[in-house]
């Protein structure tokens, strides 16, 4: 029974994860700016619109390339219009200039499920441009401004851990309201569970065996 233990302890310290940062978007007033530090590394901003659009910001001292994309959870009925409006502001302010506007309709939106985290979503296609040093502003809204989304940037993944890849999974199921059975759909925690029974079946075949041995 040690040596079940010990592999699955060498099992889900030696495991890694490839995960996005996942951070919540807290703002306090209207039109109150987001910044985000790096539009490189994936990172997830999970927000949520309550009457008002949600506005990040971001500065270039040198050309990048902005990948995003929006998710919400696949609940039943039609996926909520959640839009992306990116503007840059000119020099010596003289306005704003209008990068992009994204809107996608009900038929752009595709389910898809993520295992890593246990949830189906409605995905937007995957929107990249090549910017200009300078400072930007992205704005998430829909024609209401309520629901929940997740806001996806970057394309340089990480590794992370066995246990942090299940806080991660269980802090985005929290936010979208799902309770902590919900745990069981994630990835690694299936697997690890279809590992330690692979165990105990091989240590109680092994016993077995060694008792009609014995007994023979």
């Amino acid at each position: 029974m040690k040596i079940v233990f010990c592999l699955f302890l060498f099992f889900v310290t030696c495991m890694t994860v490839e995960a996005n940062e996942i951070i919540v978007t807290q703002t306090t007033a209207p039109y109150e700016v987001v910044e985000l530090s790096n539009i490189s590394d994936k990172q997830t901003y999970l927000g949520e619109l309550s009457k008002y659009p949600i506005m990040y910001g971001f500065t270039l001292t040198e050309t990048d390339v902005l990948e995003t994309q929006l998710r919400q959870v696949n609940n039943v009925g039609e996926p909520v219009p959640f839009r992306l409006l990116l503007i840059k502001e000119n020099a010596q302010g003289r306005g704003v200039e209008e990068i992009f506007r994204f809107n996608p309709t009900s038929d752009d939106w595709v389910k898809t499920k993520d295992k890593s985290l246990g949830l189906t979503f409605w995905e937007s296609e995957s929107v990249s441009y090549s910017l200009e040093p300078g400072v930007y502003r992205m704005e998430v809204s829909t024609p209401e401004n309520i629901g929940k989304y997740a806001l996806l940037l970057g394309d340089t993944e990480k590794s992370v851990g066995y246990f942090t890849s299940l806080k991660q999974a269980r802090f985005t199921q929290d936010f979208f309201g799902y309770s902590v059975f919900r745990m069981l759909a994630v990835a690694p925690v299936y697997y690890t569970l279809g590992i330690i029974f692979l165990l105990m079946l091989i240590y109680k075949t092994r016993k077995y065996s060694s008792l009609i041995t014995k007994n023979a």
